[in-house]
């Protein structure tokens, strides 16, 4: 090879290396309109089985503007969060491709996508309008403002609907078939993951009004909900781990004798389970029992012997590694990252983490993570109310630090399902503060104990239920 045409190739490659990594960048800019400077996208994930993801905090200018260059090399559903501790603050996916330019004007009862990447995004603006996105089924269901019955009438609509509005918007709006094909493979799974909403909702609230397991006999199967080519998406592995607990492993406890509910969901997860969506599920069971302190030998030992997948093994090895990093935090103060995490107190007041466990020094302090979404985090607090009148004379503190974005309009919520106005924290950055990256999960409820100097005791705490003999015997 000659010297000009080595040259040749080699700014060739440069070119093609150029180009690559400028299709990576993706541009989001824009205008809001809301009170507050702030903007949030949350939720680059990388990993569908145990995942943060990345998240940018943007600040607008004098004008409003925000503008931001995120390195994405795959299509990517992140949330966009704006005027974040007010009235009318929003949160929303956005749909974005490696290279694209999005365009966004938020305003108070809309927002507007222009550029490239407008047409998928305005149409999840369609499906909202029409009330088919899927928070707006599962949310009325969970906060008690639809009956069970009128839920499953929106249910059985679901799919044909959604269908139906992207078949409309096609007929003016080109959109790319990797996104159609996404959309399609998300409305099957959006579908069931609202059966098992209703599953759940069954089960903490004890409704036994319609049985779900006759009326969906028919689609509850194991080989409705697996499909091995859906693993690397997130909704895929959180709604077949909710599908495991909520419906296989009760199911199998309900027909099963003398087989206790929690050996019924490995049972489930091992016998029923097949090819890389069970690799994955038993990732994420393995994931979760870690991030909340349990060491599963057994589980661990059947994922090892079943598991081909290299990012399945990756995944489990990093969690198994971040739990004995947490275990080397017992007995110790606490670690920087869990001091320097922000909190806002019932008067919006900022905080930091460390600064609030101070002010409970002296006291044991019994600390809930949670989410107003989580129907066992609701469920609980009848329990931690009662233990904690039992417990007054004693030296405990019972501590709330909910996980929903900082917003002040949320405090009344709070109030009334934590049926306390004392002792409630917001982490400003919800499931993504600096506490909630460090231990790696965004998983709720979460308990973490600490004694009376502020040294933690555990990360995994018993539930309510459970630990009053603790919690005596620690305060003594």
């Amino acid at each position: 090879m000659n010297k000009i045409t080595y040259l040749i190739l080699m700014l060739t490659l440069c070119f093609s290396c150029n180009n690559f990594k400028r299709e990576n960048k993706t541009t989001i800019q824009g205008v809001s309109n809301l009170k507050g400077n702030t903007i949030a996208i949350s939720g680059f994930e990388n990993n569908s089985i145990c995942d943060i993801g990345k998240e940018y905090n943007l600040k607008t200018d004098g004008k409003n503007h925000f503008q931001t260059v995120v390195n994405i090399d795959h299509f990517s559903t992140p949330w966009l969060e704006a005027g974040t501790g007010t009235r009318n603050a929003i949160s929303r996916q956005i749909y974005l491709f490696p290279g694209e330019n999005l365009d966004i004007t938020i305003n108070e009862s809309e927002t507007i996508f222009k550029g490239e990447g407008a047409e998928r995004n305005n149409l999840y603006s369609i499906i909202e309008n029409k009330g088919f996105l899927i928070s707006q089924l599962i949310h009325p269901l969970m906060y008690k403002k639809i009956s069970m019955e009128k839920y499953l009438e929106k249910l059985k609509n679901f799919k044909d609907k959604r269908h139906q509005i992207l078949v409309e918007y096609r007929k003016e709006n080109s959109l790319k078939k990797e996104f159609v094909d996404f959309y399609n493979i998300q409305t099957e799974i959006q579908y069931r993951n609202l059966i098992v909403a209703a599953f759940s909702h069954s089960f903490y609230t004890g409704n036994k009004d319609v049985n779900l397991f006759k009326q969906f006999k028919n689609e509850i199967a194991v080989e409705n909900y697996t499909n091995d080519k859906w693993v690397n998406f997130s909704e895929y592995i959180d709604n077949l781990r909710n599908y495991i607990f909520y419906v296989k492993g009760m199911e199998i406890n309900k027909t099963s004798k003398n087989i206790d509910y929690f050996k019924s969901i490995q049972i489930a997860l091992i016998d029923s389970l097949k090819g890389k969506s069970q690799e994955f599920a038993l990732a994420e069971f393995i994931c979760s029992d870690l991030n909340d302190g349990k060491y599963d030998s057994l589980e661990i030992n059947v994922f090892n012997k079943l598991t081909n997948t290299d990012l399945a093994k990756a995944t489990v090895e990093n969690a198994i590694d971040k739990f004995h990093q947490k275990e080397y935090l017992i007995g110790k103060p606490i670690h920087k990252e869990f001091a320097q995490t922000l909190l806002a107190d019932t008067t919006n007041r900022q905080l930091s983490f460390e600064s609030m466990l101070k002010s409970y020094r002296g006291n044991i302090v019994y600390m809930e993570i949670w989410s107003l979404a989580c129907g066992h985090c609701r469920k609980a607090m009848p329990t931690s109310r009662k233990l904690e009148k039992e417990l007054a004379k004693l030296p405990i503190k019972f501590v709330y630090l909910n996980t929903d974005k900082y917003n002040e309009n949320l405090w009344d919520d709070i109030f009334r399902a934590s049926l306390t106005r004392n002792n409630n924290y917001r982490l400003i950055n919800g499931s993504y503060s600096r506490l909630n990256k460090f231990m790696n999960s965004t998983m709720v409820p979460w308990y973490l104990l600490f004694d009376k100097d502020g040294n933690l005791l555990s990360f995994n705490a018993e539930e309510p239920y459970s630990i009053k003999d603790t919690l005596i015997k620690l305060s003594k």
